[in-house]
């Protein structure tokens, strides 16, 4: 089975990545982007987004990933610009949005983040699931 070529960071990426908490684990996840099959420029720009994911994170003190949860990702994204696509769909742009689920999805792959919990079932639940009974009978 032929290997894929790794993307390799620039003198300038690596010194921006040797500023944050992820810069152990940079590498690795350079590596495991570019096995995917991504296009060159497409793994640069979710390494970009990684460095703006991580001056983020230092920016907001979390620098223990262990810690790092789904919610962190989506108070980041939500931060980024919202972009209008095709007229009708609003959508967070940006590198950085793109590349925030890929980097946590990696730290759980390695076991440097808890993997994600059970969404917690609305309020509701109870009495949504009473009325699909009633519909049913």
């Amino acid at each position: 089975m032929e290997r894929k070529a790794v993307f390799r960071l620039t003198r300038r990426l690596r010194t921006m990545v040797l500023n944050g908490p992820l810069s152990p684990f940079i590498d690795g996840f350079i590596e495991s982007v570019s096995q995917v099959g991504y296009h060159r420029m497409y793994v640069r720009d979710l390494i970009e987004g990684t460095i703006h994911f991580g001056r983020y994170l230092a920016a907001h003190r979390l620098t223990d990933l262990g810690r790092l949860t789904d919610r962190h990702v989506q108070d980041f994204v939500a931060s980024a610009p919202v972009q209008l696509i095709f007229g009708k769909y609003l959508t967070h742009s940006g590198r950085a949005a793109r590349a925030a689920p890929h980097v946590l999805r990696y730290l759980r792959e390695i076991g440097v983040t808890p993997p994600a919990t059970s969404p917690l079932s609305p309020p509701y639940a109870s009495l949504l699931d009473e009325w699909l009974i009633f519909l049913r009978d």
